[in-house]
């Protein structure tokens, strides 16, 4: 006998159900085990009072976050008829159960003799004291520059901020090892910009996690907040649960105090929620997962990182709030969502890492090579540096004695790219995801022996403008190269005359329009079919259609930059 529920409009079957007590089932599908709790979530198409559903329906109300209520069921038994009543009755977008279900970190046990690394320190001379040069006699970072504990190290230990090629070091996992020579430039130029004093002043920056060192010396947080024990206490329950206080070192660990190490973007507001999982038991009920989304965008938060991913199918309330988070968050100028791959060695990217729109990362070493356990394939957007020291809790628990060390994973290739963004966000505060993620994919450098190719990833239009490649997505972020960009665009600007509300007023047919200063950002262009201009003999055209485009980049006409003073074409249909 199978219960039924509909999940995009489709009846689905869950079988083999069996009651674990009065909050909570478990059921059968497609083989796998699934859960659910006593609670369901609506979203509504249409405005309703939470008093009906409570009414007509014998619920409890529990929060709602716009039209998205969470009630809680009396008896669990009613929950998949009541979601099945619901839908089939009311003006919904979808009705489910509240899942448990279970997440998965992403970093690697350096307990395993095999990869666990011991960091050495480097000879500093106090004669040749530089406060100025980024690099020292040696060309290894200037300690005395930068006045972080961790400069005083060998250069393995933060080759993902300046690799200068001179070191060999191991990488792999499990048994599975390998000797690497590292190679040049095979790193993130984030030391480029940090002295540019660009360190992501103003930038809230959320990381999702296990727990973190709320006491930590290195560590400053702006807000926190504990889903499970509905407070702000983010303490490690644990002591081996070093992997949220690890990932948001490698994003806001504090720079020229002498002690620990420098996160990529050291002046961010670093926001830290936990009560998802820890290292030990990482069920969670799903109602908390879609709190993440919804409190982001209540707390202004900019970027949100995720060094972990659900371990089975996502639901639609889940995507739903992801989703909302992107377009809504900023003032709706779009959220940036930061997902790690995963450290399963295999050729596609599931769940979370897989959505359009989520910046899905893997991990290289620091030959440019791909880590030989990090996920990869089309939906792959970018690479970062795995296998460097960040934070560990205080005191002799955690993966280290002392309070920083090795880690390796794509859990902290994310927060790389987190990190990064701060700084973009820092230099171009009211710059739109879309052309954010255009900088982004346009200025990575293609590391590694791989091929790079157009349209490997579907309907994705960046894919159509840059080369992408299945171990290494777009390639590995290159945060000098991203300001560089940015700044550009800021001081080219688009030409008034082709602002969104202006295209979306102009008549319909073709239209002759002229511009004052050069055209990057062509989702500008998203209200019309299409695009043209005459340049250097030829004519160039682009269409926010995902198949004319691809064809014009097949015939080596797509246009990716309008120049000042252009004359532009443009066509829009009455549709």
């Amino acid at each position: 006998m199978s219960d039924v529920y509909y999940e995009k409009g489709i009846l689905v079957e869950l079988h083999d159900k069996s009651k674990i007590d009065d909050k909570k089932l478990s059921y059968t599908r497609d083989d796998r085990k699934i859960y659910i709790t006593n609670k369901i979530i609506i979203k509504t198409l249409s405005s309703y009072d939470k008093e009906y559903f409570v009414k007509t329906y014998d619920l409890k109300f529990v929060k709602n976050y716009a039209k998205v209520y969470i009630f809680e069921v009396s008896n669990i038994e009613s929950v998949l008829p009541l979601c099945k009543t619901i839908y089939e009755n009311e003006s919904v977008v979808y009705v489910q159960p509240s899942f448990l279900r279970t997440i998965k970190h992403h970093s690697i046990n350096l307990r395993n003799e095999n990869i666990n690394k011991f960091m050495k320190p480097k000879i500093i001379s106090y004669a040749n004291e530089n406060t100025k040069s980024m690099l020292d006699s040696n060309n290894s970072v200037n300690y005395y520059k930068y006045y972080d504990d961790i400069f005083r190290y060998q250069d393995d230990s933060f080759w993902h901020i300046y690799n200068n090629g001179s070191w060999n070091t191991t990488a792999g996992m499990d048994d599975d090892t390998y000797n690497i020579e590292s190679v040049y430039d095979v790193d993130t130029n984030v030391l480029d910009v940090i002295d540019q004093n660009i360190t992501g002043k103003g930038v809230k920056v959320l990381v999702v996690d296990s727990s973190f060192a709320l006491a930590h010396p290195d560590l400053k947080f702006s807000n926190t907040y504990n889903f499970n024990l509905q407070n702000k206490d983010i303490t490690p329950d644990s002591t081996a649960d070093y992997h949220g206080t690890a990932v948001a070192g490698v994003i806001g660990a504090n720079r020229g105090n002498n002690y620990g190490t420098m996160g990529i973007a050291p002046d961010s507001y670093i926001i830290a929620f936990n009560g998802l999982f820890d290292i030990e038991n990482d069920d969670l009920f799903l109602e908390s997962y879609i709190d993440i989304f919804y409190e982001a965008l209540a707390l202004d938060v900019d970027i949100i990182n995720c060094s972990w991913t659900s371990s089975y199918i996502l639901d639609e309330a889940s995507i739903d709030a992801i989703d909302t988070f992107i377009n809504e968050a900023r003032d709706k100028k779009g959220g940036f969502v930061v997902f790690s791959s995963g450290n399963e060695n295999t050729t596609s990217l599931l769940n979370e890492p897989a959505l359009k729109n989520v910046i899905s990362v893997g991990s290289i070493e620091a030959d440019g090579s791909r880590s030989t356990y990090s996920n990869y394939g089309v939906k792959l957007d970018l690479v970062a540096p795995s296998n460097f020291v960040t934070l560990d809790i205080v005191g002799e628990n955690g993966f280290s004695p002392s309070e920083m060390g090795f880690v390796a994973g794509t859990s902290f290739s994310a927060p790389i790219v987190s990190g990064i963004i701060a700084l973009l966000l820092e230099v171009d505060p009211n710059i739109t995801l879309d052309n954010a993620l255009d900088i982004i994919y346009s200025t990575t450098k293609q590391i590694g022996d791989y091929s790079y190719s157009y349209d490997i990833d579907g309907d994705n239009r960046y894919n159509i403008l840059y080369e992408k490649s299945l171990e290494t997505g777009y390639g590995l972020i290159d945060a000098k190269a991203i300001v560089e960009k940015a700044r550009d665009s800021i001081n080219q600007n688009t030409a008034e005359i082709l602002e969104d509300s202006f295209l979306e007023n102009i008549s319909n047919g073709w239209n002759f329009l002229g511009t004052s200063k050069t055209i990057t950002d062509f989702s500008i262009f998203d209200s019309v079919s299409i695009v043209w201009i005459y340049k250097d003999n030829t004519w160039l055209g682009y269409s926010p259609n995902i198949a004319y485009a691809k064809e014009l980049r097949k015939q080596d006409k797509l246009l990716t930059q309008i120049d000042k003073n252009s004359g532009v074409w443009i066509y829009k249909d009455e549709n």
